[in-house]
């Protein structure tokens, strides 16, 4: 699709839209919010479903997402768009929530949760793996970890990353 020179691309008037609904539901508009809840919900769906390991932490991921994004909406900067700092504050939350459930793990586990689908061999390798990639990853710099988190959850491309961390380095 060509778009013509000066015209406003689907982006920007998704951005546009966002901050519209995003002054509607400061202004106490209860629809507003539906609304951008609606417009990301399928994307925020898949992102916490390739971050978390079950359905059911992805779910709360995202509905937590929400309601913290909704909590502070106040604090949001409006001169940005909404879509960048939304998806942030959900991959946060899912680093975080997935960092405290690595700790409440660090308990023995018992022989009865040995996986029936998976050997044992390939379920040790595999954690060990992900666990290695796991610290390596909290090792990096905040924006760097945000990047890696962006292209192995949500498919960013390099280009991408540059772009929006540049011009969103803050919530």
């Amino acid at each position: 699709m060509v778009v013509p020179i000066g015209a406003p691309s689907r982006e920007s008037h998704a951005a546009s839209d966002d901050r519209t609904l995003v002054e509607r539901t400061l202004e106490g508009d209860p629809t507003a919010f539906d609304e951008l809840v609606r417009r990301h919900l399928p994307r925020a769906n898949r992102v916490a479903r390739r971050l978390m390991t079950n359905v059911e932490d992805a779910e709360d991921l995202v509905q937590d997402a929400f309601l913290r994004a909704f909590e502070r909406l106040d604090h949001f900067d409006r001169s940005r768009e909404f879509t960048p700092w939304f998806f942030r504050l959900l991959t946060n939350l899912g680093l975080q929530h997935i960092d405290r459930r690595r700790v409440r793990m660090a308990d023995p586990a018992t022989d009865d949760l040995a996986s029936a689908v998976e050997s044992p061999e390939a379920a040790a390798m595999h954690s060990e793996i992900r666990s290695r990639f796991d610290v390596a990853v909290r090792t990096l710099p905040p924006r760097q970890r945000l990047v890696v988190m962006m292209s192995d959850i949500d498919g960013y491309r390099s280009e991408e990353h540059t772009s929006e961390l540049q011009s969103h380095h803050d919530l």
